[in-house]
């Protein structure tokens, strides 16, 4: 709630920081912060989405190629399109031929970071390593 004091106004901090995880991770300072998208908890909930490529692809940073075998995620990078860097619960893990959405389904989803360079990212989430852009994705079983 709000309250008025002499023509301020100070609101109650965000519902983040009631997600344990989220504070401890570092996902609630980043998110205050500004630099990059961030799909928080409630942005999950009231999504519609029926694939974690389908919500990321809502950040308008990212597009999917569908495909037999795989979808392949694909950011507009300094270079042109390429491969982001992806992190699921802080580690970083290889997407060749693996679909993101067999790595992490959206309904394991707790939150979600997308980064379109290295100058947006955290050092710890490849920082100079991120060209191409970066997705860092949380998931509620940790």
């Amino acid at each position: 709630e709000a309250i008025e004091l002499r023509g301020l106004t100070i609101e109650a901090r965000s519902p983040l920081i009631s997600q344990p995880n989220l504070v401890k991770n570092g996902f609630v300072e980043r998110v205050e912060r500004g630099f990059g998208r961030f799909i928080t908890p409630a942005d999950i909930e009231k999504s519609l989405a029926i694939s974690t490529t389908q919500l990321l692809s809502r950040t308008g940073r990212i597009r999917i190629d569908y495909a037999i075998g795989g979808d392949r995620i694909q950011m507009l990078g300094q270079m042109g399109l390429c491969t982001p860097l992806v992190y699921l619960d802080g580690v970083r893990i290889s997407m060749n031929g693996t679909s993101l959405d067999a790595i992490a389904p959206v309904a394991s989803l707790e939150a979600a970071e997308v980064y379109r360079s290295a100058t947006e990212a955290p050092l710890r989430y490849g920082g100079g390593l991120g060209g191409c852009g970066i997705i860092v994705l949380w998931t509620r079983a940790r």
